[in-house]
């Protein structure tokens, strides 16, 4: 595998992550779907965001993630309409702090820590109670 550096087109080393993580992590074949599904969003969004062709891992910043998170706050879901849940929201984090701790701790870069991004807090979750008619 190619070493990563700062100048590393992330597109790229999104590509070198995943296999990574498929070998060396053993992630299911769903996970690593996701994962390029959540990175590709944020990459895409970087892009757009500076105005660049490519983005390199220099330009995952703490303000960058932030005004990320505001987005992904504002954005509308094209299934469901709605604004995305905040545990939908935290997903896509957690991606990020993946890929962030893969270039920190395997590629060794001096770049923005993975524990820099704080999840928030979830919505919580009401259990849903059943009905007699229900339980049989």
């Amino acid at each position: 595998m190619t070493k990563v550096s700062f100048e590393s087109n992330l597109s790229d080393v999104l590509t070198q992550y995943l296999e990574y993580c498929e070998i060396e992590k053993n992630l299911s074949q769903n996970t690593l779907k996701m994962y390029h599904f959540y990175l590709t969003d944020f990459i895409e969004w970087l892009r757009a965001f500076l105005k660049k062709d490519k983005v390199t891992p220099a330009d995952i910043t703490d303000e960058n993630i932030k005004k990320y998170r505001l987005d992904l706050n504002r954005r509308i879901s094209s299934k469901s309409n709605m604004e995305f849940k905040r545990s939908t929201q935290k997903t896509f984090l957690v991606a990020i702090r993946a890929l962030l701790k893969y270039l920190v701790v395997e590629e060794q870069l001096e770049i923005m820590s993975p524990e820099q991004i704080i999840l928030g807090k979830s919505d919580d979750r009401v259990p849903k109670v059943l009905n007699e008619e229900q339980m049989k």
